[in-house]
């Protein structure tokens, strides 16, 4: 566990590194959520995979809205079709795309975990006892992770 949190310490500062760690552990969590746990915490933990997927869907679909609506000068009328440099109502496109790029990531990490959770407990070539431990480990180091915080600042972690 000690590694854990020392590794997890040194991740959480990477470039994304918090982002990406917190979800990872909060799907850890999940995913252990819907395989051992009650019916119901599994149904509340799939409704909460889902609902993940469904709001970084809809992130990314208004990214791509917003890059899509800004910045045609052929759409824009007459006399507008400066260059983009010395035009103050184009905008830089650039955060929409990061924007669009962290929630595709999302989601695709959301199915990539899923698959290999699943796999790592329902796998009938070692005992039940196993399975669980493996469980147990897996829901320890989602705490670990979706609980990691970085030092640095906001502004000069992302630049």
């Amino acid at each position: 566990e000690a590694e854990w949190k020392q590794e997890a310490a040194k991740l959480v500062e990477s470039r994304y590194g918090e982002e990406i760690l917190n979800l990872v552990g909060k799907l850890y969590k999940l995913y252990v959520q819907q395989q051992m746990g009650t019916w119901k915490e599994g149904l509340d933990a799939k409704a909460d995979e889902v609902n993940l997927q469904i709001d970084a869907a809809k992130k990314a679909q208004e990214n791509v809205d917003a890059m899509q609506g800004q910045g045609h000068p052929e759409q824009q009328g007459e006399g507008e079709n400066e260059d983009d440099e010395n035009n103050p109502q184009v905008e830089d496109p650039l955060p929409h795309y990061i924007k669009l790029m962290w929630n595709v990531t999302v989601i695709d990490i959301t199915s990539t975990l899923r698959e290999v959770v699943f796999k790592a407990l329902n796998d009938v070539s070692v005992d039940k006892p196993i399975r669980e431990k493996r469980a147990e480990a897996i829901k320890k180091l989602g705490e670990i992770f979706e609980t990691s915080k970085s030092k640095v600042e906001e502004d000069n972690k992302k630049s």
